[in-house]
């Protein structure tokens, strides 16, 4: 009965997967409805299997994973609003898709070809933000494009240029990572197709004109460079990036600039320094539980002036340490920093292990790349907030995770 469940249920596990890949980088709504769908296979799987992902070498990550996200269900009861604020926990389900993945990278044929699907879609991705770029023009979902000055700002298939420039981040430093690890283990188109597709997601980051991303960008490619002993290459590089960046728009680093200087400015009501000092007041005044999740944009509207415009009453705190800190308290902050090192030092680990396959190193150095990327954006922008960009990056750590597991088929109960 076991071997007859998972002979039917794998395949479409995979499917299932692939398509949530697939489709991460344009439609949250299937990608999340197809990941649904792969979760009940999954859980059937573990049954049938009887596989426990929750035991054995990643019990001390998945504890911490469940550490955090019992403060921040015990933080959303003792806020104001305590059902609201624990109904705007749901996407912390999204942690859910490392166990999926874990279990599906273990497999070396699966693995590549999720990650061949993934490539697939941040490829349309690409192609999509360079073309508005350049045109101005969203062919697909015909609506109109933020700018900056005269120039446009790439949205892709999201509703937001930071939401794309930051999932575009994130996915070509992962693709970097693996298709420099893969590239000897590779052939003909596929090779090809790697190495298109990691140039594709870097240079429609560097023209989507969105300063986190292209920040991001920059930092994951000194990473890069850092993690191989290459920091040369990796600034040669980031320089071509930068002139790529500089002849797409000659007047978009003079604009920078100004937005630059005027972020800095405390008495700015739009800037960042004004922004995150309300956040520390905030965090200053609920320091233990923080105020619940869902209720950051009321208790910061209370620190700004009456006559205000509604445009800067903002629902998080550009940046998720502060945002995390001030709906979960200190404790919580706390919690995020410790899944974050751990998660950063097994990567960092694994890249460096002689114990690991030449495939499973790849994995945790696309992972890292990725993470690096991924976190400088959450500095300035609540990304781990964001659905669209956090689930790519649970997909990223079950790669890296995965490895974990090398030459383990399973864990029993």
């Amino acid at each position: 009965m076991r071997l007859r469940v998972s002979r039917y249920l794998r395949p479409v596990l995979l499917f299932l997967f692939a398509v949530f890949a697939f489709f991460s980088a344009s439609s949250i709504a299937v990608a999340q409805s197809a990941f649904g769908l792969a979760l009940i296979c999954f859980v059937i799987l573990a049954i049938s299997e009887r596989h426990n992902p929750f035991v054995g070498p990643l019990r001390w990550f998945y504890l911490l994973v469940g550490i955090y996200v019992a403060w921040l269900f015990l933080s959303a009861a003792f806020s104001d609003t305590p059902l609201q604020s624990m109904l705007n926990l749901r996407e912390e389900w999204l942690f859910l898709i490392i166990p999926v993945g874990i279990y599906m990278f273990q497999d070396e044929r699966r693995g590549d070809r999720l990650i061949l699907v993934l490539m697939a879609g941040v490829t349309l991705a690409s192609l999509n933000g360079i073309v508005q770029r350049f045109t101005g023009v969203d062919w697909i979902l015909g609506r109109q494009l933020h700018t900056v000055g005269e120039d446009f700002r790439s949205c892709g298939f999201f509703s937001y240029p930071l939401t794309y420039g930051n999932y575009m981040a994130t996915a070509a430093l992962f693709c970097l990572g693996y298709a420099l690890s893969s590239f000897g283990r590779s052939r003909g188109w596929r090779r090809a197709f790697l190495v298109t597709v990691a140039l594709l997601a870097l240079l429609a980051t560097a023209l989507a004109n969105s300063r986190g991303p292209i920040l991001a960008l920059g930092v994951g490619l000194l990473v890069f460079g850092v993690v191989l002993h290459k920091a040369r290459y990796a600034l040669v590089t980031l320089l071509v990036a930068v002139m790529v960046w500089v002849a797409a728009s000659p007047d978009i680093a003079a604009q920078f600039r100004e937005r630059l200087r005027t972020d800095v400015q405390l008495e700015n009501v739009g800037g960042r320094l004004f922004i995150w000092n309300n956040s520390l007041k905030i965090i200053r005044d609920h320091p233990v539980t923080g105020i619940g999740r869902g209720n950051f944009e009321l208790e910061y509207a209370r620190l700004l002036p009456d006559d205000i415009s509604d445009d800067y009453k903002l629902t998080h705190a550009h940046c998720d340490v502060l945002d995390i800190a001030a709906t979960a308290g200190i404790p919580g902050t706390a919690f995020y920093i410790a899944l974050w090192c751990f998660t950063m030092v097994f990567l960092w680990r694994g890249i460096r292990s002689k114990r690991l396959s030449e495939r499973y190193r790849g994995f945790c150095l696309a992972a890292f790349l990725a993470s690096a990327a991924f976190f400088v954006t959450s500095l300035t922008e609540a990304t781990f907030a964001d659905e669209e960009v956090r689930q790519l990056l649970m997909f990223t750590w079950a790669a890296g995770l995965s490895g974990r597991y090398e030459g383990r088929a399973e864990c029993d109960l």
